[in-house]
C-alpha cells in the first residue's frame, strides 16, 4: 500500500469515526430532549386546556354581566315609567282639588247641618 492510500484510508477512518461520534451524539441528544419534550408538550397542553377553561368562563361572566345590565336599565325605565304616572295622578289630583270650591262647600255642609239638626233632635226622643 502506497503512502498515499494509507492517508487516504486514515482519513476515511477519521470521518467515519466523526459521523458515527456525531451520529450518536444525535441519537444521545433525541433520547435525552424527547422525553423533555414530550412532558413540556403536555404541560402545554394541560395550560392550554385550562385556559380555555378560564375563556369559557369568562364568556360566561360577560353574557351575564350584559344580562345583569341590561335588566337593571330596565329596572330604571320601570322606574322612570311608574315615576311619570304618578306624577300625572298626584297633578290631576292637585288639579282637581284646585277646582273645589270651598266656600259653597262650607255653606253646603252648614245647610245640611241646619236639616239634620232637627231631625236629630226628633229621633233624640225616642232614644
Amino acid at each position: 500500500m502506497e503512502p498515499n492510500e494509507k492517508r487516504d484510508l486514515l482519513q476515511m477512518r477519521l470521518v467515519l469515526i466523526t459521523c458515527l461520534l456525531a451520529a450518536a451524539l444525535v441519537i444521545l441528544s433525541a433520547a435525552l430532549i424527547t422525553p423533555k419534550a414530550l412532558r413540556l408538550m403536555s404541560h402545554a397542553e394541560d395550560s392550554l386546556s385550562k385556559l380555555d377553561g378560564l375563556v369559557r368562563s369568562a364568556e360566561i361572566m360577560v353574557k351575564d354581566a350584559d344580562k345583569m345590565v341590561e335588566d337593571a336599565d330596565k329596572m330604571v325605565r320601570d322606574a322612570d315609567q311608574t315615576a311619570e304616572q304618578s306624577t300625572a295622578a298626584v297633578q290631576s289630583a292637585v288639579e282637581n282639588m284646585e277646582k273645589i270650591d270651598f266656600d259653597r262647600l262650607n255653606d253646603a255642609i252648614r245647610d245640611l247641618a241646619d236639616v239634620v239638626e232637627p231631625l236629630a233632635k226628633v229621633t233624640h226622643w225616642f232614644d
